[in-house]
């Protein structure tokens, strides 16, 4: 696999920055999509590996449902990383589980039905006290039907919260939500690692 979407909200755009998204643009080097195609290089010379970056800040999950379609459309991917609705469990925390469960099972759906291949992030700990961690009770449990969704539905599951391992102190920064640097690096590590039991092949 060589054609890569990192699609989701602030966290797949790279936010500690923003940055302007556009078709092949693997977004700020802070982000996990970036460091993730710097993994995926260094792993396979003498592939191209195209990395695009369709996180959009802010966004509500029902807005990436609706968006998908286009982004699949127009970029093409062989493998699409969703990571979204922190967004939706953070204004509505408990409540919004099932619709974020429910959205996410959509755009599993949606992915493979155009042929190509969905891979599921867990939420990420929040930082208690954070200016933007209004979520911090609520990811456990969304993670646990998270996990669940993507077996039900054979999604490939990258289990961010297990792998940042209750590590806030590095990883999270000081607004409790986002990840800093080291955290998209974390973020790009485990995708890596997905990516390569799924999909390498031994020669």
């Amino acid at each position: 696999m060589t054609r890569f979407v990192a699609f989701g909200d602030s966290m797949s755009d790279g936010v500690l920055g923003f940055a302007p998204f556009a078709v092949g643009d693997p977004g700020p080097s802070v982000g996990y999509a970036f460091k993730l195609k710097t993994l995926l290089e260094q792993r396979y010379p003498g592939q191209t590996i195209t990395m695009t970056d369709e996180g959009v800040p802010s966004e509500m999950i029902a807005a990436g449902v609706a968006r998908l379609p286009t982004v699949l459309g127009r970029d093409a991917p062989e493998v699409v990383m969703l990571f979204e609705g922190i967004n939706d469990l953070n204004t509505s925390r408990n409540p919004a589980i099932p619709v974020v469960v429910n959205a996410l099972r959509s755009m599993v759906r949606t992915t493979r039905g155009l042929g190509m291949t969905p891979l599921v992030a867990t939420f990420l700990p929040q930082r208690r006290g954070g200016q933007r961690a209004f979520a911090v009770d609520t990811i456990v449990p969304a993670n646990d039907q998270v996990r669940a969704m993507a077996a039900a539905e054979g999604a490939g599951l990258v289990d961010l919260y297990e792998a940042f391992g209750g590590n806030i102190d590095t990883l999270i920064g000081s607004d409790g939500l986002h990840p800093t640097e080291a955290g998209y690096q974390k973020i790009a590590e485990t995708f890596f690692s997905v990516i390569r039991s799924r999909f390498e092949v031994a020669r």
